[in-house]
C-alpha cells in the first residue's frame, strides 16, 4: 500500500485532481480494510491499533509537498547519536539523559547547517548556566562534533535535501 501511495505522489502532477483524489480516497478505503478487522496475533494487533489510531495521518504525505511518506531521513539522522550514547553509557540518569539529547540534537543541526559545533556549543553554555565542556569533563563533546557531521556527509546527498 505504501509503494501504491508513493506511486500516486510520484504521478500527482500529471494527474486531475479528480483522479488524485480518486486513487486517494481508493488507498484510504484499503487502509480502512486492512485496519479494521481485529489481529488473534498480540504483536499484530498492537501493531494494526498503532496504525489505526493514526490512519488520519497516513496519507499527510500525498497532501502537502515537502512532506516524505517515511521518518527514514529522520531515523538515519538520529542513529549515530543513538549508538553513541549507547556506547558511551550516557543514559544512565535523567539528566545525562537530557544532556545527551541537548548535545546531540545541537551537533545534528550545526552539521545540517555546516556551523561549528563548539562554536555553538560556547554561545549557548552561559544561556543554560553550563560550564563548557573539555575533553576531561565531557569527552563525547569531541566523539560528537566530528561523528554526527560525518554520518550525516556519508548519507546520500538526496538525504541532506
Amino acid at each position: 500500500m505504501l509503494r501504491a501511495a508513493v506511486a500516486v505522489q510520484q504521478q500527482k502532477a500529471d494527474l486531475s485532481l479528480e483522479a488524485f483524489s480518486h486513487l486517494r480516497q481508493a488507498l484510504e478505503h484499503k487502509a480502512v480494510q486492512l485496519l479494521e478487522p481485529p489481529r488473534s496475533e498480540p504483536h499484530e494487533e498492537a501493531v494494526r491499533n498503532r496504525l489505526h489510531k493514526q490512519r488520519d495521518h497516513l496519507f499527510t504525505f500525498l497532501d502537502h509537498d515537502g512532506v516524505d511518506a517515511t521518518n527514514n531521513l529522520a531515523e538515519r539522522q538520529l542513529r549515530p547519536a543513538v549508538i553513541a550514547r549507547k556506547i558511551s553509557c550516557g543514559n544512565k540518569t535523567q539528566k545525562g539523559a537530557r544532556t545527551w539529547q541537548i548535545l546531540t540534537s545541537l551537533a545534528a543541526t550545526c552539521a545540517q547547517r555546516t556551523t561549528s559545533f563548539i562554536a555553538e556549543l560556547a554561545r549557548a553554555a552561559p544561556l543554560v548556566k553550563l560550564p563548557l565542556p573539555s575533553a576531561t569533563t565531557c569527552p563525547m563533546a569531541d566523539i560528537l562534533a566530528k561523528k554526527v557531521p560525518l554520518a550525516l556527509n556519508a548519507m546520500p546527498s538526496k538525504w541532506n535535501e
